[in-house]
């Protein structure tokens, strides 16, 4: 995050090793005004003192050297990596299995979404688009994460008349056995780093339909790993939730892809990344 960023690269100045930055999404991009001038600022004085700045988007990059943060040698583009091997693709079984042990009947449509409840999130905005793609016909929401927002989403499921077709289930550290009760994964997010949880869903065979924001317009191609929306436009999210309540051919069809295109977020292919990253800036100062 910002503040540890650039307190940990202050300290490491002053103590005389070398800094390597981890970007997830630049903290100004949820500022407007002073405090994202300030930030941005902050962040260019800290890249002087950074050995290299490790990103997980291409746009990232972009985004970084647009507000004059650092020189391009100093980016090293290395995804965000997923251990694969825990969220293997689930079939019937496996799907008929999470949805008991969480109270879904077989035939209900059920959208997920796992992650934080905070303002980056949007999840008022995700909450709006449930309630849009529920007029289509009636669904479950399966509601997975905490965060300061939780009261006030918790209000907006009652004013949405959703309460009722949630299920809250706070943090959880097995989410390999709750995504396969998902029929579709919604993100709402106003921006974003690489989110595992899109890519743990893709893994899992979760058709993912999100806002179009940093990372996750790298992850997904619209209508071939999942479907895009415009962020902010929860009208448009929940359409694009009932397009693929509807289309079944959709469904498979970016289901196949998204299992191809999360190969590249693997965990092993991360760490390898890591360590060659490592042994460069190491190396480089003798």
């Amino acid at each position: 995050t910002a503040k540890a960023g650039i307190l940990g690269r202050e300290a490491a100045r002053r103590a005389g090793v070398p800094a390597v930055h981890h970007v997830h999404g630049w903290s100004f991009s949820g500022f407007r005004g002073w405090r994202r001038r300030v930030f941005a600022a902050l962040e260019r004085r800290a890249a002087r003192s950074s050995a290299a700045l490790a990103v997980v988007t291409d746009r990232d990059i972009r985004k970084g050297l647009d507000a004059g943060i650092g020189h391009i040698e100093q980016y090293r583009l290395i995804r965000a990596g997923v251990d694969l091997s825990r969220f293997p693709l689930a079939g019937p079984e496996e799907r008929r299995a999470a949805r008991a042990r969480l109270g879904i009947a077989p035939d209900e449509f059920c959208v997920g979404y796992v992650g934080r409840l905070a303002p980056q999130k949007a999840p008022l905005d995700l909450v709006r688009a449930v309630a849009a793609a529920r007029q289509h016909g009636q669904l479950r929401f399966l509601l997975v994460g905490d965060g300061p927002m939780r009261a006030e989403t918790e209000r907006a499921l009652h004013a949405a008349r959703l309460t009722d077709s949630t299920i809250q289930l706070g943090l959880r550290r097995d989410i390999e056995a709750v995504l396969p009760a998902c029929d579709v994964f919604a993100s709402a997010s106003l921006w974003e780093g690489l989110p595992r949880a899109l890519i743990e869903a893709m893994a899992v065979g979760v058709p993912v339909a999100a806002t179009a924001v940093d990372g996750v317009a790298e992850l997904i191609v619209n209508r071939e790993t999942g479907l895009l929306v415009p962020p902010g436009d929860p009208e448009a999210l929940g359409r694009a939730i009932t397009e693929l309540r509807e289309d079944p051919g959709l469904r498979d069809m970016v289901v196949a892809g998204a299992r191809v295109a999360c190969e590249e977020y693997s965990a092993i292919e991360m760490v390898r990344r890591l360590e060659a990253l490592y042994d460069d800036v190491v190396g480089g100062t003798g």
